[in-house]
């Protein structure tokens, strides 16, 4: 597990859960307090450095299966479904925007896989003909910590038995050894955040260096898994495609092509309030010095000629190093998928589908050939 921890939390209703014990019995390794708590309130936010030192564990509510907060009118959306199991995240990222949204006194844990894991395989038979990517790491990271809550490797092993799902573990970390020996039957994928090794030292506070992460990738694929990279957000002042097409060409000399399921591509990306939140947390962070301004959502991003000349330089890396894998934007409006990739989809549906198509020709996947009527704007 990554991070600075110091207190243990613990529902009054969780106490017995197997979330629980396995946290409390490295508590105990590491000399944690642990305390059981009520259900509400939640601590009162004593700032984001301190929260990020507590861990609780509370009970799920709420739908299991939720869209991508990218999933609105104004952009073009992969549809990718999000289950938020952990809230919060240990790591400290100069440009993550959960620490402008953040108010909660620690990370919050939901107790135990299995109802959450029953649940989230009703959803997808729901669907049975359609192939749902599900991501566990959209509000957190999702090997961070890991193999002490346990989540990761429930889901994986449940996932090998879901035709109609691909599990998405996105990470920044290299903790995919408790993964490695585990029955997958190639339903899951390891995805690797990436950002130039300058970035990474600078920005991505408590990640793992750009080295250890393709180290990690190469060894998950070793076993069998589908690797995906994000180049997202791409951290640049100047929008130089130069050191981001070197990281595409580091990835390709350690992970083997046909292992490579996708490769997505975004820019740094936040509401204009949060200037003051990373001025003052990161002093010395050149994440606000690039000549930024709002787009479509209101947030601000890299102006459009310095981002469609990013995404098109370091696109064609991509397809040079790896020529099979899809290629997709995040969180951008299509006039910068025409501009940057000369892609036009109609609607997310659409996109969505291509994803499929591609996954189900290279790997198989999706339980049957997919179909338009399969993949309906929703």
């Amino acid at each position: 597990m990554i991070g600075d921890f110091d207190r243990l939390l613990l529902e009054r209703g969780t106490e017995q859960s197997e979330t629980a014990e396995r946290l409390r019995r490295w508590a105990r390794s590491t000399g944690v307090e642990v305390a059981v708590v009520e259900p509400s309130p939640v601590e009162p936010f004593g700032g984001l450095d301190r929260s990020k030192r507590a861990l609780r564990v509370s009970g799920h509510v709420g739908a299991v299966l939720r869209p991508c907060t990218g999933r609105t009118d104004s952009l073009l959306c992969c549809n990718l479904r999000v289950v938020t199991q952990v809230v919060g995240c240990p790591l400290d990222c100069s440009y993550c925007v959960l620490q402008h949204y953040q108010n909660r006194g620690e990370i919050t844990v939901r107790a135990d896989p299995r109802p959450i894991l029953d649940e989230l395989a009703l959803d997808l038979a729901r669907q049975p003909r359609r192939l749902l990517r599900v991501c566990t790491g959209q509000v957190a990271d999702s090997l961070a910590l890991e193999p002490e809550v346990g989540f990761a490797a429930a889901a994986v092993e449940r996932f090998a038995s879901l035709p109609s799902g691909l599990l998405e573990l996105k990470t920044k970390t290299d903790r995919v050894e408790p993964l490695l020996g585990l029955e997958h039957r190639g339903r899951t994928v390891i995805s690797f955040s990436l950002n130039p090794d300058e970035v990474t030292r600078a920005e991505e506070h408590g990640a793992a260096p750009l080295a250890a992460r393709l180290d990690a990738a190469r060894r998950a694929a070793g076993h069998g898994y589908l690797v995906a990279f994000h180049l997202d957000p791409m951290v640049t002042v100047d929008g130089d495609p130069g050191p981001h097409a070197e990281v595409v060409r580091q990835a390709a000399a350690v992970v083997p092509a046909d292992r490579v399921a996708y490769v997505s591509m975004g820019t740094v990306r936040f509401p204009p309030s949060m200037r003051r939140t990373v001025f003052g947390r990161f002093a010395a962070s050149r994440v606000t010095l690039a000549e930024l301004l709002p787009d479509v959502d209101g947030k601000l991003r890299l102006v459009t000629p310095l981002r469609v000349r990013l995404y098109r330089e370091v696109a064609r890396e991509i397809a040079r190093c790896y020529p099979d894998a899809f290629v997709y934007l995040c969180m951008e409006p299509r006039r910068i998928w025409r501009r940057a990739l000369g892609l036009d989809f109609e609607g997310r549906a659409a996109l969505e589908l291509a994803l499929a198509r591609s996954l189900h020709g290279r790997f198989g996947l999706a339980p049957c050939e997919p179909r338009p009527s399969a993949y309906p704007e929703d």
